[in-house]
This record gives C-alpha cells, structure tokens and sequence, in this order.
C-alpha cells in the first residue's frame, strides 16, 4: 500500500517539476454602464481584468488587452490542474506519514 503511495508521490513531483508557467487567479470579463445625466444608458466595450492574491494577502487586478486573454486563460487552467496536484500530494503525504507513524503505547 505504501509503496504504491511512494510511487505516485515520485510521479506527482516529476509532474510539477515539469509544469512550467502558470497563474493562480480568474480571468473577468467585465461591461461598465454609465448613465448619463439625460438618463440613457451606454454600456462600454467588453475589458477585461485579471484578478489574483497579492504577496500582501491582498486582491489585486491587472487589465488584460483582449489579444492575450487566450493565453491568460491558458495559465490559469494549468494553474488550477496545479493546485489539484498539490492537493493530491498533501493528502498522499499526510497519509504516508501517518502510516509510518504508527500507534503510539502510552
């Protein structure tokens, strides 16, 4: 049972030295409306915003031009397969060492 834990472990850390570039956010699709002060409406040309967390903890937006929003959503797929990754790997992880740790006789 471990050694098949062990084996997909290794696989798991040849995969994510292999990931390469990637980003860990949303792409938004974003319309503003302005109403005018006779009372029409105009709806602006589709922009779009890359939303992310800062290194402060904080959210943080970046306007994307539209020509690099196929690229952008491109990272941000292999962002998420990264994380789904990272999340098998812990869990993997977490079940090897409790294992090894065994049953404690106090």
């Amino acid at each position: 049972m471990t050694q098949t834990i062990h084996a997909r472990i290794s696989q798991i850390r040849i995969q994510a030295a292999e990931f390469g570039p990637m980003l860990d956010g949303c792409l938004q699709t974003k319309r503003n409306k302005v109403v005018n002060k006779d009372g029409a409406t105009h709806t602006s040309p589709i922009h779009y915003q890359f939303q992310y967390c800062g290194a402060d903890g904080k959210t943080h937006w970046k306007s994307i031009p539209p020509r690099h929003c196929a690229l952008i959503r491109r990272l941000v797929a292999r962002g998420r397969e990264f994380k789904l990754l990272e999340r098998e790997y812990t869990a993997l992880v977490n079940e090897v060492t409790l294992a090894e740790l065994g049953k404690k006789n106090d």
